[in-house]
């Protein structure tokens, strides 16, 4: 049963197509998305998740696989279908996730300090640029 339309808020991890991405529903609730499948048009596993959890995630101190496992509203998943070029959200009948939907343990979003930008913006773009960095999952202070 179709519950929300997500867009695509930044993309995580991509390779022929988003693999990992975190999208965001018309209420503005965050979603982490993971490829479970790409035949015939791409599947994702979904869950609900905080910007502090993502956040955590993106700092390198949370492991994908616990994320997935331990969703900060337990036993609740979600499936997301690409359909004519939308991403359609829907509940998942699913507890808990069986191991091929479940990603390595160990994944976390690789940090290498020499791709590290200071930028210096003045105060009336300070919101136009947070919101363009963290489209393209930039860490913005």
């Amino acid at each position: 049963m179709k519950i929300d339309i997500l867009s695509m808020d930044m993309v995580l991890d991509y390779c022929d197509g988003a693999q990992l991405f975190v999208g965001r529903d018309s209420f503005g609730t965050s979603y982490l998305c993971l490829l479970f499948s790409d035949e015939p048009a791409a599947k994702y596993t979904a869950i609900r998740i905080s910007k502090k959890r993502i956040d955590s995630f993106l700092a390198g101190t949370l492991d994908l696989r616990e994320i997935f496992l331990n969703p900060e509203n337990p036993q609740e998943y979600y499936d997301v279908l690409t359909e004519s070029g939308s991403l359609i959200l829907e509940r998942s009948s699913l507890k808990s996730l069986p191991e091929e939907r479940l990603p390595e343990a160990g994944y976390r979003i690789p940090s290498d300090k020499e791709e590290s930008l200071t930028v210096r913006i003045p105060m009336r773009d300070h919101d136009f640029i947070h919101d363009l960095a963290r489209k393209l999952g930039w860490v913005f202070l």
